[in-house]
């Protein structure tokens, strides 16, 4: 008499499949509180930037000739980048605004930070319209998004 004892072939496999499931789950959970994460950092950087700009200019009547270099030599700005993406700061043409543009964003964060109301910000425009800029982000080809601040 053969009395084997011991896990069948399948029932490791619906152990592995199991785990298999669960390891996706959780992968997906973490990255998306990471990207949760990303972005209220971005958007607590993205704001001390205007405040900060709006102090170390207050002084003048407008914002001609305000750059990321300078911002960054002054200690208004502490980072080159936000979060993980280049950007420019550059005066508007009359020099009453100035805006923080982003190039190459994706769909998903160019529909996020067009969608959301900030309070110190004026407009936001996506690759150059301010008006619904949510409608303007495209997902074939990079976003720029432009953040405008009196």
């Amino acid at each position: 008499m053969n009395n084997e004892s011991g896990r069948s072939l399948i029932e490791m496999l619906g152990v592995l499949a199991l785990a298999g499931i669960v390891s996706f789950g959780a992968i997906a959970m973490y990255r998306t509180a990471r990207l949760r994460q990303t972005r209220f950092i971005a958007e607590q950087e993205l704001k001390t930037l205007a405040e900060n700009a709006k102090i170390i200019y207050s002084g003048r009547q407008n914002y001609t000739g305000i750059t990321k270099d300078f911002l960054i030599k002054t200690g208004a700005l502490k980072v080159e980048r936000i979060a993980g993406q280049d950007f420019r700061i550059q005066s508007q043409g009359d020099g009453k605004t100035f805006s923080i543009v982003f190039e190459n964003l994706n769909m998903s964060d160019c529909a996020y930070f067009a969608t959301k109301r900030f309070d110190w910000t004026e407009a936001v425009a996506v690759n150059g319209f301010t008006d619904n800029p949510v409608s303007f982000c495209a997902e074939l080809h990079p976003n720029r998004l432009e953040f405008i601040i009196r």
